[in-house]
């Protein structure tokens, strides 16, 4: 797919078994998983195509995602050589985590 998450006509498309992505478009709940820095543009290309329900990463897939997201211009391409800034990355790591929320008490016996 490009980067915008549309299915570009490629001949290893043929070849392969499975669901066709637009498929995955007709199914309530799609969770994507996938890890790594690297793999950030293929993730922000099926979010952007709309083939994912929820995702499941890691922060350095996430913090790229989410720099790839920013440096998008309007027309929705990513400018070449753009690399974000270790403020850009505190920003999105702090949108990313949250306080873990404290253990419930359990109730006490009389």
């Amino acid at each position: 797919m490009d980067p915008q998450g549309r299915i570009v006509p490629v001949e290893i498309n043929r070849r392969l078994i499975g669901l066709h992505p637009d498929d995955l478009k007709q199914i309530p709940t799609v969770i994507g998983v996938a890890a790594g820095a690297a793999k950030a543009d293929a993730i922000l290309a099926a979010l952007r195509g709309g083939y994912l329900s929820m995702l499941v990463t890691d922060d350095s897939a996430a913090i790229r995602i989410l720099s790839l997201s920013h440096e998008s211009g309007k027309d929705g391409k990513t400018r070449a050589g753009a690399t974000s800034t270790g403020a850009q990355q505190g920003r999105a790591r702090s949108r990313l985590t949250k306080p873990l929320a404290e253990k419930p008490q359990s109730p006490k016996k009389k």
